[in-house]
C-alpha cells in the first residue's frame, strides 16, 4: 500500500508539475506573428519617409533652382542697364570732347582769320 501511496503521489506531482515546463505554443505562433506585423510596419514607414524625403529634396531642388534662374535674370538685366548707361555715358563724353575740341578749333580758327 505504501508503494501504491507513494505512485499515486509522484503521478500526481508530475502531472500538476509538468504543465510549468512544457512550452506554451500559443505565445511562440503569436511572436512570430508580432515579428511579421512589426517587419510590414518597418516597411511602410521606410517607403512613406523615402517618399517624403524625396518629395522634400525635389521641391528644394526647384526652389533653388528658380532662385538661381531668378537671380541669373536680375543680373542679366543689372548687367544690360549698366552696360545701356555706361554706353550713353560714353557717348556723351565723346560728344561733349568732340564738341569742346570744335569749340577750340572754331576759336583758333577765329582768331587766325582775324589777324
Amino acid at each position: 500500500m505504501r508503494i501504491t501511496l507513494l505512485s499515486i503521489g509522484l503521478l500526481f506531482g508530475a502531472c500538476t508539475l509538468i504543465p510549468a515546463y512544457t512550452p506554451q505554443t500559443g505565445s511562440v505562433g503569436q511572436d512570430i506573428k508580432d515579428a511579421g506585423h512589426d517587419s510590414k510596419n518597418a516597411a511602410k514607414d521606410g517607403y512613406y519617409k523615402t517618399k517624403h524625403g524625396t518629395k522634400k529634396a525635389a521641391h528644394a531642388t526647384a526652389h533653388g533652382v528658380k532662385k538661381g534662374a531668378d537671380k541669373t535674370t536680375y543680373e542679366t538685366k543689372k548687367g544690360v542697364r549698366k552696360t545701356k548707361n555706361g554706353v550713353e555715358e560714353g557717348t556723351n563724353k565723346a560728344a561733349a570732347k568732340a564738341e569742346r575740341g570744335a569749340d577750340k578749333v572754331r576759336e583758333k580758327t577765329d582768331t587766325t582769320t582775324s589777324h
